[in-house]
C-alpha cells in the first residue's frame, strides 16, 4: 500500500519504519533536511519540496490543506493517510475518510483534546475523578490572577495549547502575558493534586473498540510544565506502576475509554491523570494522538498495524503481551555532540525518532528548546537536545555505555 501521513513531532516514527519494512511505500510530509536524510536512511519517502513546504512552514488554511491533500492522494496513488496532527485531522476526516483509510480523529473526537472541560465532564459523567475548578474566565479578564491559591494548574480552554503548573505568585505574576496569556481566550484553574504520581494510560481506538497499551509513571514531567514550557521528555524518568496502581488505574480509564469508543472512527491518543497516595485517580485531559517527541514502539509489524486499527484489534493485545515496555529519556547541552547510534546497532535497540543525519556521517539529537530550571527572566536558557529511547528490555550494557558518555539518562532533576 502507499500512505502518506502528517506526522506530528515525530509521533509515528517506529510506526512508519515498521510500515515501510513490511513493503509499504511510506510518504512524509514536511520536515527539516537532516531529518530527511535520516529518514530517507531508514526507508521513508517524502513528497516533493514544493507540497512539503505548503505543509510546514508556509502553514496553509484549511481549504489549501484539503486541496493540497487531495493533490498528494492523486499524485502518490495513496491508500492510507495517517494524520496525528488532531487539529488537522478534525477537517481532514470528514473530506478523506471514506476515499481512502484513514487514521486519525474527527471534528468530535479533536474536541476531546481541545475543549478540555468537555473533556473533563465525560470522565465525571462516568464516575471519575477530576480535580476541581477554581476560577474560569478569559485572560484579558480585570479579574486574571485574583483570589488563586497555589500551587495550582492553569489550562487554556477550548484550544490546542498546553497547561502550566504555577508554584507560587511570583510564577503566576512572570507568567502574565506569556503565551499563551498573551491571547483573549478561555482559561480555567483547577486545583494541582498533591501526593501523586502522574500517569500515562496509551490506548487505541478501532471502530469502536479500544485497547489499552501502555501505563506508566512520569517522574520531573511537572518541572517543564512552567511559565517557560519546555519539552516534556526532557529530565522525565518513565516507570511502570506497582500492580495494586496499575489495576486501579486501568479500571478508571476502561470507563473513559468505553465512553469516547462510541465515537468511532481509528486513532491512538493517552490519557493524563494522577494516582494519589490514598489510591484514588484523578483524571487530567486526553490528548488524541501519539505522543509528540516520544514514538513508542507497538512491538507489531506494518500489516499486523494496519490489520489491528482497522479489522482486528487484538492484534495489540498479542503484541504488547508479556511486554516489558521500557522509555528512556537522553539529552545533552552541546548540540554538536553527536548522538552513540552505534550503541543501538551494538545491543538491537529500535532506533530513536528524533535524530537528524548530517552531510558529516554523524547522527544528532533534535535541538528541543531552551531549558529554564527555574524562574527567571533575567538568564536566558540552555539550548538543549534529546530524545526518547523507547523499546522491550533494553539490556543494561546499552544504559551503561549511554550514561559513560557525554549523554544524560532522564532523572527526575535538571542537569544543565
Amino acid at each position: 500500500m502507499n500512505i502518506l501521513c502528517y506526522d506530528y513531532g515525530g509521533s509515528s516514527h517506529h510506526t512508519i519504519v515498521e510500515l515501510v519494512k513490511s513493503g509499504h511505500t511510506v510518504y512524509k510530509s514536511w520536515t527539516s533536511r537532516n531529518q530527511k536524510n535520516y529518514e530517507i536512511s531508514l526507508g521513508i519517502k517524502h513528497v516533493d519540496k514544493t507540497d512539503s513546504d505548503m505543509i510546514g512552514a508556509y502553514r496553509p488554511s484549511n481549504d489549501e490543506l484539503i486541496k493540497l491533500t487531495e493533490d498528494l492522494i492523486l499524485k502518490y496513488d495513496i491508500d492510507v493517510l495517517k494524520v496525528d496532527n488532531p487539529s488537522h485531522s478534525s477537517f481532514l476526516h470528514e473530506h478523506f475518510y471514506k476515499k481512502v483509510k484513514y487514521i486519525g480523529v474527527s471534528k468530535e473526537i479533536y474536541l476531546l483534546e481541545s475543549n478540555k472541560l468537555h473533556s473533563k465532564s465525560i470522565a465525571e459523567s462516568v464516575g471519575i475523578n477530576v480535580p476541581k475548578i477554581l476560577k474560569h474566565g478569559k485572560y484579558f479578564d480585570d479579574d486574571y490572577g485574583t483570589n488563586v491559591t497555589f500551587p495550582c494548574v492553569e489550562k487554556p480552554s477550548n484550544e490546542l495549547l498546553p497547561a502550566t503548573v504555577f508554584n507560587n505568585e511570583y510564577e503566576f505574576k512572570a507568567g502574565i502575558g506569556v503565551f499563551p496569556r498573551d491571547m483573549n481566550v478561555d482559561y480555567f484553574i483547577e486545583e494541582f493534586i498533591d501526593n501523586a504520581l502522574d500517569i500515562q494510560v496509551s490506548y487505541v481506538m478501532s471502530a469502536g473498540e479500544y485497547f489499552i497499551t501502555d501505563i506508566f509513571t512520569t517522574i520531573g514531567l511537572c518541572k517543564n510544565k512552567g511559565v517557560f514550557q519546555n519539552p516534556w521528555i526532557l529530565g522525565t524518568e518513565f516507570h511502570s506502576l506497582e500492580s495494586r496502581a496499575d489495576l486501579l488505574v486501568r479500571e478508571e480509564a476502561h470507563k473513559y475509554l468505553k465512553e469516547i469508543a462510541k465515537l468511532g472512527g481509528h486513532w491512538e491518543g493517552s490519557l493524563g491523570g494522577a494516582y494519589r497516595d490514598d489510591h484514588q485517580y484523578y483524571f487530567f485531559e486526553n490528548n488524541v494522538r501519539p505522543d509528540i517527541l516520544a514514538s513508542s514502539n507497538n512491538f507489531m509489524t506494518g500489516d499486523e498495524y494496519l490489520k489491528g486499527i482497522f479489522e482486528d484489534i487484538s492484534l495489540f493485545e498479542n503484541a504488547w503481551a508479556n511486554k516489558n515496555m521500557q522509555k528512556i529519556s537522553v539529552s545533552n547541552e552541546n548540540r554538536r555532540e553527536p548522538y552513540p547510534i552505534h550503541l543501538h546497532d551494538k545491543y538491537n535497540v529500535t532506533y530513536p525518532a528524533n535524530l537528524n543525519l548530517h552531510d558529516d556521517g554523524n547522527y544528532y539529537a533534535w535541538i528541543l528548546g531552551d531549558i529554564r530550571p527555574v524562574i527567571d527572566l533575567q538568564t536566558p536558557g540552555v539550548r538543549a537536545v534529546g530524545t526518547l529511547i523507547c523499546d522491550h528490555n533494553i539490556p543494561s550494557g546499552f544504559i551503561k555505555e549511554l550514561e559513560e558518555t557525554t549523554w544524560h539518562i532522564g532523572t527526575n532533576e535538571f542537569v544543565f
